[in-house]
């Protein structure tokens, strides 16, 4: 049996200022704390305005910022995980 983390990225909710890095230092400690097998890092799809949420594209992350938050996560991993697959969508 396989554990999976699976972290959807939403600009300006969670993920990290360029200028603080604590977002991905808590982040590095669930996976110290949980160990998975596998972690799956996706940006967050927008599907159009809601009352149920404010989310804008504004808020969808480009495969270049995930990739850069991918990497510096595994970074703070100690060499323990690392990019496996990438996927770009288009829009």
């Amino acid at each position: 049996q396989r554990t999976v983390y699976r972290l959807t990225l939403v600009k300006q909710w969670n993920m990290e200022d360029e200028n603080d890095d604590e977002e991905l230092n808590q982040y590095a400690k669930l996976l110290e704390i949980g160990q998975p097998d596998l972690i799956e890092i996706k940006a967050v799809t927008y599907c159009g305005k809601s009352d149920a949420s404010n989310l804008t594209m504004k808020n969808v992350p480009w495969h270049s910022e995930v990739r850069k938050f991918a990497q510096a996560l595994c970074d703070r991993t100690g060499g323990k995980y690392g990019t496996a697959a990438e996927h770009v969508h288009s829009c």
